[in-house]
């Protein structure tokens, strides 16, 4: 029987101060725990069907919403730095009693890329794997270039702009399960700039992953590049990567109702790598 229970993670670096994290736990213990990340326009609950599932196979699942989404506190959908973002997961890392496969969908998998790609974490604590589902390392739509000038001096981080990207249907309905108050048709425009250049950090950082690695691609995105995604992905040492893609046209495989297949594919080489 899987056992779930609430925790807020008082942080004492970087300008959060605490965040939430949803834990589900196995009757019995058989396989790697595993912390995973959410989307830039998501929260924890999109993937509890997803973490009970592995839960019920054996592992321990710490669900994380990024402060200022879901039901952390903090300014709604405000990323000042992506490096006080990075500060806080290594902080939960490291706290944690053992060594964890980190995880996490589009945004939530760059996150975890950088917290790999940084090496801010002590060697004891050294990941033991990543699970990246369609990891956003290319916009499709980034900043127009006449704007920019603009935008670089916009400091103010409650200044709202439309989303740039066209949400497909599929996207629209999932927003009826969202308890997030922060909406999907716009964005705040000082995140927005932070996602850009992570992006530009960690698209050429495959070669440094160093750990097994699975990756789960849709068949189609409207905000990511999936060919680039493939293409980093492809770069990785073949000996640590699994990629597997599917012809399903939805950008998130793992979250609730979004269907088996992929969640089942994660079992097999959860069970298979470890």
């Amino acid at each position: 029987m899987v056992s779930s229970r609430d925790e807020v993670f008082p942080c004492k670096r970087g300008a959060t101060s605490e965040f939430f994290v949803k834990v589900l736990e196995p009757a019995e213990l058989t396989g790697p725990t595993i912390v995973f990340l959410h989307d830039l326009f998501d929260y924890h609950g999109v993937y509890l069907d997803f973490a009970e599932q592995l839960a019920q196979a054996g592992h321990t699942v710490h669900l994380i919403d990024f402060p200022g989404f879901g039901r952390s506190s903090g300014a709604r959908g405000v990323i000042d730095r992506h490096d006080d973002l990075i500060d806080n997961i290594e902080e939960y890392l490291i706290s944690l009693p053992e060594n964890v496969i980190l995880g996490g969908h589009a945004f939530g998998a760059l996150i975890s890329i950088r917290v790999l790609h940084r090496q801010g974490l002590p060697a004891q604590k050294n990941l033991l794997g990543l699970i990246l589902s369609n990891p956003l390392l290319r916009l499709k739509q980034g900043i127009p270039e006449a704007g920019r000038f603009v935008f670089e001096r916009l400091s103010d981080p409650f200044d709202l702009v439309p989303l740039p990207w066209k949400l497909n249907s599929v996207d629209r309905g999932s927003t009826l399960i969202h308890d997030d108050p922060l909406v999907r048709n716009q964005l705040i425009l000082r995140s927005f700039r932070e996602v850009e250049k992570l992006t530009k950090l960690e698209q050429n950082a495959s070669y440094l992953i160093d750990v097994p690695t699975l990756t789960t691609l849709p068949g189609s995105d409207t905000i990511g590049s999936i060919s680039y995604a493939r293409l980093f992905t492809k770069a990785i040492d073949p000996e640590l990567s699994t990629l597997i893609e599917y012809e399903r046209k939805v950008r998130d495989l793992l979250a609730n109702q979004s269907g088996p297949e992929a969640v089942k594919d994660v079992l097999t080489w959860l069970k298979e790598r470890y």
